[in-house]
């Protein structure tokens, strides 16, 4: 009984695989005949049809790339400038940083007030120092004023006798007019540069 079951299946099975393959092996002579009976017009027309669609088709294709590649170019871009931003933003910090003297952040074992405490000694000390620097560099200024004051004196009197004995002309006269008067200027210049740092003394 059970070999009849085995039996009857298998030939079932076959039947069913025979079917299929005789209605592929139809539906393709068929198709042949379909475009036999088709006129040649209808024929052209089609492969007109086709061509235009695998022309549409590859246009699509070439803007698709287009857009990919612009897509990439933008990304690319966009990458670009966000670098720049990282960059931009990392030098801001860096400079952020830099800023400063971080006097407070290298104070050893002392604490707050003694770190304070401490600089402001310093920072009184570094007055008094350029104090002394300006009160010296306006004394050897003064001297540089009196002295000069002096030269111009002597050699406007050696060029008023040099004219009254006739020995210089008027153009020589005239220059070395111009040479104590351009030295007088230097000398006010300084005097007024003494007065600024007098006033800043105060």
């Amino acid at each position: 009984m059970k070999n009849i079951i085995y039996l009857f299946g298998i030939i079932l099975c076959m039947s069913l695989c025979a079917t299929s393959v005789q209605a592929q092996g139809k539906s393709d002579k068929a198709k042949d005949k379909k475009e036999a009976k088709v006129p040649k017009e209808v024929q052209d027309k089609k492969a007109e049809a086709e061509d235009k669609e695998a022309k549409a088709k590859s246009k699509v294709k070439e803007a698709k790339d287009e857009a990919e590649e612009k897509g990439e170019e933008m990304e690319e871009e966009e990458k670009k400038m966000k670098d720049k931003a990282k960059e931009k933003k990392e030098k801001a910090e860096k400079d952020s940083e830099a800023k400063g003297n971080a006097y407070g952040k290298n104070k050893g074992d002392m604490s707050g007030k003694e770190f304070g405490k401490e600089r402001a000694a310093e920072a009184k000390m570094n007055a008094e120092e350029k104090k002394k620097e300006l009160d010296e560099t306006v004394a050897r200024n003064e001297e540089k004023v009196v002295a000069a004051k002096a030269k111009v004196a002597a050699k406007r009197k050696e060029v008023e006798a040099a004219r009254s004995a006739g020995d210089l002309s008027d153009e020589e006269y005239e220059a070395e007019n111009a040479k104590i008067e351009n030295a007088e200027k230097g000398i006010s210049d300084l005097e007024e540069k003494i007065a600024k740092a007098k006033s800043m003394k105060k």
